[in-house]
């Protein structure tokens, strides 16, 4: 049987969704959406279509979103809402091919994650006197070469009918872009695809398993690479290695992300920074969310003064988006809550976010940044409106 055909039965489904109530950090709405969708079977029709081969998947939609915390934008693609559902447990189920990947990849498993790679790190002996190259992978989920991809996914998945369900929607080439069906070569792992993610962990397991026979000390997270080892020339002998692979695969890093640091400097990794057995917040992530909070405060007190808004209301807009944004879901991924609290060992940075973020709510109001906003706009005032500080809530679930 095809892994396909679990997903017409409608206990996969339960499933799916008793995992994403018990797991999963969805905003109220999304989880009656979700609840509705399954328990009232909504699914069945394409569903069935699907695994029968009666249907087909329309051609996806290509657009550009903004990039978290940059003025940049990224490309990520969509299906209608019962496609995207069909894809969403499709890759659920594709977990079951989990333990086939290298214990070296965290990205998108249901056993380990960013936290377990953190942990990890902190705890490598005499990380101090260790050499680090740090690498990301440009553009990853478009720029995989899912021709060549095939071969992996027929040995992997030995599964004829899941394989060529997936390579069908891979290769391709259509998309509507701005209204208008095009082909479109560089759709690679179609990125925002729930099935992106298997795909990505797969395009470069051959790498994972590579550098964990060569003994050293490596870590992916998707795009995010890692290495670490005992000597300058040794960790340059696996910079190549890992750089050869990459090359081979037709993908590119990106020369402002590559980080190349001696023993006792800091270690970044997926957000976070390491020096001296502290763990903290990177600076990158501090100012690309400083960055954020600026940005839409500014577009608030525009909104607030052209729409005739009482500034109560204009602190209530801003809270609440960031309150799901630090303790909440942001986009595709956790607030900091679910990916920085469990792992932090300092509040350092969440106290500078804490006040940047205090100074933009009184800006809002008063449309300057003077120490006489503090007056103005009470902490209380702040606080009735919505405001939960970053230190505070860290401090509480730590408590837990």
């Amino acid at each position: 049987m095809s892994l396909l055909d679990t997903l017409t039965d409608d206990a996969t489904w339960d499933g799916f969704l008793s995992h994403k109530l018990l797991v999963s950090h969805m905003p109220p709405s999304e989880v009656r959406f979700l609840a509705g969708y399954i328990t009232g079977r909504r699914y069945r029709e394409v569903c069935s279509g699907l695994v029968s081969g009666e249907r087909v998947l329309p051609v996806p939609v290509m657009k550009l979103v903004s990039k978290a915390g940059t003025g940049r934008k990224r490309t990520v693609f969509t299906f209608p809402e019962d496609e995207m559902m069909f894809l969403k447990v499709l890759s659920f189920q594709l977990h079951a091919y989990d333990h086939l990947f290298s214990e070296d990849l965290y990205s998108f498993r249901r056993d380990r994650g960013v936290k377990d790679a953190i942990r990890r790190l902190v705890r490598i002996p005499n990380l101090e006197s260790m050499y680090c190259y740090k690498v990301d992978i440009s553009d990853y989920f478009n720029s995989i070469d899912t021709r060549a991809l095939m071969p992996s996914l027929e040995r992997v998945l030995d599964d004829p009918r899941l394989t060529q369900f997936l390579m069908s929607m891979l290769l391709d080439p259509r998309v509507v872009r701005d209204g208008v069906t095009t082909d479109d070569v560089r759709k690679g792992a179609m990125a925002g695809i729930p099935t992106s993610s298997f795909i990505a962990n797969l395009y470069l397991s051959d790498m994972d398993f590579d550098m964990g026979r060569r003994g050293f000390i490596y870590m992916r997270y998707s795009d995010d690479i890692i290495l670490l080892a005992e000597s300058e020339s040794s960790l340059m002998e696996g910079r190549d290695a890992m750089l050869r692979h990459i090359e081979s695969k037709g993908l590119g890093v990106n020369p402002s992300k590559e980080r190349l640091t001696g023993p006792g400097e800091a270690i970044e990794f997926l957000g976070f920074i390491y020096s001296n057995g502290i763990v903290d917040v990177s600076p990158g992530t501090v100012s690309k969310t400083k960055a954020k909070i600026r940005r839409s405060a500014r577009s608030i007190r525009r909104w607030m003064i052209r729409k005739g808004v009482e500034p109560e209301k204009a602190l209530r807009v801003m809270t609440r988006k960031f309150n799901g944004k630090f303790f909440g879901k942001e986009g595709d991924g956790l607030g900091w809550s679910h990916w920085f609290f469990p792992v932090i060992n300092t509040d350092v940075s969440l106290r500078e976010v804490d006040a940047y973020m205090q100074m933009w709510l009184r800006w809002i109001v008063t449309g300057r940044h003077s120490t006489s906003n503090n007056g103005i706009v009470p902490y209380s005032v702040l606080k009735d409106n919505g405001y939960r500080t970053l230190v505070n809530e860290y401090h509480s679930r730590r408590a837990e």
